[in-house]
């Protein structure tokens, strides 16, 4: 592909990806992806074969987003055990600060009824498996609760950052609104991981 069609190719991404996030699958058109990429409709069928096809290609795309972020976390070690709750919820919350449209496309997958969320299949199963293997080293040496599955850890930790951010303004109107400011994340995020009953973590 030359220069010139990987940069139009880019443009359509990144004006979906926008459009898409904000208004979903069904409020985006064809029409106003190409407008908003100054491109011809036609390439959107001719680079992405669908409009299918490009949503799940931006939804794949702020996956591949977070997981890069998310590579910091497969230099944890077994030594990192007692902070791993800390390590993953901080780093949970930032991928959604930085990335805003990532919660946006996660909400408008699940509640589209087409089923987009197969294209994100095992996605996440590099560090997950790397994260399940210190997990369970964690709980032989009791820092984790041998009741707790690590997919029930995991749900809670991806579960918390997600509505951290996704459902902000409703919660600040139920619970103190500096529970989401800068200066109190710390405190949330180690009493987050007491309630995990990672007592140790030291953040």
């Amino acid at each position: 592909m030359q220069q010139r069609a990987k940069n139009t190719k880019e443009k359509i991404l990144q004006a979906a990806l926008k459009l898409f996030s904000q208004r979903g699958y069904h409020g985006a058109t064809a029409d106003q992806i190409a407008a908003a990429a100054g491109a011809n409709k036609q390439r959107i069928y001719a680079y992405f074969q669908s409009k299918k096809r490009l949503f799940e290609t931006c939804l794949l795309t702020v996956f591949e987003q977070a997981n890069t972020q998310e590579e910091l976390l497969l230099s944890l070690t077994e030594g990192d055990i007692p902070s791993m709750t800390t390590r993953i919820l901080d780093s949970y919350l930032d991928i959604h600060a930085r990335h805003p449209e990532f919660w946006r496309m996660i909400a408008w997958a699940n509640l589209e009824p087409e089923p987009f969320h197969q294209c994100l299949a095992n996605i996440k199963e590099r560090s997950f498996a790397h994260l399940r293997q210190l997990y369970r080293q964690g709980q032989e040496a009791g820092q984790f609760p041998a009741a707790t599955s690590f997919d029930a850890y995991m749900f809670t930790l991806l579960a918390t950052s997600y509505f951290y951010h996704a459902n902000r303004k409703t919660l600040a109107s139920t619970l103190p609104s500096e529970l989401f400011s800068p200066a109190n994340r710390a405190r949330f995020i180690a009493e987050t991981a007491s309630l995990l009953g990672a007592a140790t973590d030291k953040g």
